[in-house]
């Protein structure tokens, strides 16, 4: 448990600077740090939510990470291009 939250915010950190400086071409700022923060809670908790729910209806493994990469990478993205970074 401590690993994955250690590996969490090690994560969300280098994607921060990764998504501001390359993707989205942006200055490092406390504003879309805070929102990057807040966009990155509720990918964190949507992927809980679809891999609970894939379990709890029986579903592999693999279906619920395919579920997650088909809607928790688009939504991320969308929510940082709509909010994060405009």
């Amino acid at each position: 448990m401590l690993a994955n939250g250690v590996a969490f915010i090690m994560a969300t950190g280098c994607s921060y600077l990764l998504n501001t400086l390359w993707s989205f071409s942006s200055r490092l700022h406390r504003k879309n740090l805070a929102r990057f923060l807040v966009v990155s809670a509720l990918a964190l908790i949507l992927t809980v939510l679809i891999s609970w729910a894939v379990q709890a209806t029986g579903g592999s493994y693999w279906i619920g990470l395919l579920v997650i990469v088909m809607v928790v990478t688009p939504f991320s993205f969308l929510m940082h291009k709509l909010w994060t970074y405009r």
